[in-house]
């Protein structure tokens, strides 16, 4: 019986089918992946530390108007808490008082992407928060046959032409304009700029003049526009006048806006200038004015 036992073992052994080497599958085993390190930010510059890049630091946390800040080359305090203010917009950057690498990085990435890429568009915005750069300069200038008394004259030609026509206008009207600043350069902002900080301090002069690159008058489309009643000055006290009336009822037919109206100083950021004229074509002017609109309003529609 044992024998007999045995054989059926054999026999059930060699009738059922092995599996081959080739059916085998190894166990899979996961190769761990790498853990990323993140490269240690970079310190440049120590608290107190004279420094060069600092001044360059310094004079774009300006532009990026972090008003609190001269341009020392220290990390001083003012420079410490403009960096932590910075920073603060910033989660990858830790918001402490130090410049670092990344810090710089995102400085300089921050003020290149506010730098303008239409710089010859009729509708190229200009303020606070979009630039001009130095090198931007329009190849059509010329100097519109209007009045004018102390100031820079020229202007784009297209602009200069309809200026003109508005002018020849409001003559016949008996309403006598004068034109008395137009296209300013980069370099002639940054004096008048500088001229202003020295009177008022950054911060009150930021409200009235603008920094280089962020005026209007460098893009050769804007005209300050004044009149004999107020001495050919550029005062708020030009509301009062007949000229003032009859811009603010006419310009837009010529294609131009009141850039810096009362009751958008909040918007635009800089104080109500009756005098400050902007050409952006005829359409665009036709619909600011009747929708009662400022320039960003009417970029951010289209």
């Amino acid at each position: 019986m044992y024998l007999i036992y045995l054989l059926n073992i054999l026999a059930l052994l060699i009738n059922t089918p092995q599996p081959s080497i080739l059916d085998i599958n190894p166990p899979i085993v996961e190769e761990a992946l790498p853990v990323e390190t993140e490269e240690p930010d970079i310190v440049l510059v120590e608290l107190n530390e004279t420094n060069e890049i600092l001044t360059s630091v310094q004079k774009n946390l300006i532009l990026l108007n972090y008003y609190k800040v001269s341009e020392t080359g220290i990390l001083d305090l003012e420079t410490q808490n403009a960096l932590i203010d910075f920073k603060n917009n910033y989660t990858s950057l830790e918001a402490n008082g130090l410049l670092t690498q990344k810090t710089l990085d995102s400085i300089n990435t921050e003020l290149e992407s506010r730098y303008q890429t239409n710089p010859n568009s009729l509708l190229v915005l200009v303020n606070k928060t979009h630039y001009l750069t130095k090198a931007d300069a329009p190849s059509d200038l010329i100097i519109p046959d209007v009045p004018f008394c102390i100031g820079e004259m020229a202007m784009r030609e297209e602009a200069a032409h309809a200026l003109e026509k508005m002018f020849n206008k409001a003559k016949e009207e008996e309403i006598i304009l004068v034109a008395r600043s137009g296209y300013r350069s980069f370099q002639t902002q940054e004096m008048v700029f500088a001229r202003n900080v020295n009177k008022n301090g950054i911060e009150k002069a930021n409200t009235y003049s603008a920094k280089p690159g962020q005026s209007e008058h460098q893009s050769g489309l804007a005209m300050d526009i004044t009149a004999r009643s107020v001495n050919n000055k550029l005062t708020e006290r030009f509301e009062d006048t007949s000229e003032y009336t009859w811009l603010s009822q006419n310009a837009h037919l010529y294609g131009f806006i009141l850039r810096y109206p009362k009751d958008r100083v909040i918007d635009t950021g800089y104080q109500y200038e009756p005098w400050h004229y902007r050409y952006v074509g005829l359409e665009p002017a036709k619909f600011i004015y009747n929708n009662n609109l400022i320039l960003e309003d009417y970029i951010d529609r289209k």
